[in-house]
C-alpha cells in the first residue's frame, strides 16, 4: 500500500459556503461547486484526506499573482470580486495558502 498525496499552494483564501449560497449548487460539495463556477484567472484546491474523507480546507488562489508586478492590490481586489460573486467567505487574511490532499 502506498500513499500520494498533491502539494498545493498559491496566494488567496482559504472559503467557507454561506447561507447566501444556492444549496442546489453546493450539492456535491464546495470543492465541486467551485470547480465548476470559478472564473479564469483564479485556481482552487481542497486539502485534507481520501482515506478519512476529512476536508481540511477549500482554496481559491490567484493563477499569476506578479503577472503585472509585485503590487498586489489589484490582483486582490478582483479576487475579493470573484469569491462575492460565488457568494463565499473567507477564512482569515489574504496570504500564502497551500496543503496537502492525501489519497
Amino acid at each position: 500500500m502506498s500513499v500520494d498525496y498533491i502539494s498545493s499552494f498559491g496566494i488567496g483564501y482559504q472559503v467557507l459556503e454561506t447561507d447566501d449560497a444556492d444549496l442546489e449548487e453546493l450539492e456535491d460539495g464546495l470543492n465541486e461547486y467551485i470547480e465548476n463556477e470559478l472564473g479564469d484567472g483564479f485556481e482552487h484546491f481542497e486539502t485534507g484526506s481520501a482515506y478519512t474523507g476529512d476536508s481540511d480546507g477549500c482554496f481559491i488562489t490567484i493563477e499569476e499573482p506578479f503577472k503585472n508586478g509585485l503590487d498586489l492590490t489589484k490582483v486582490k481586489q478582483k479576487l475579493d470580486e470573484e469569491i462575492k460573486r460565488l457568494k463565499l467567505e473567507t477564512v482569515g487574511d489574504f496570504n500564502a495558502v497551500g496543503g496537502l490532499y492525501v489519497f
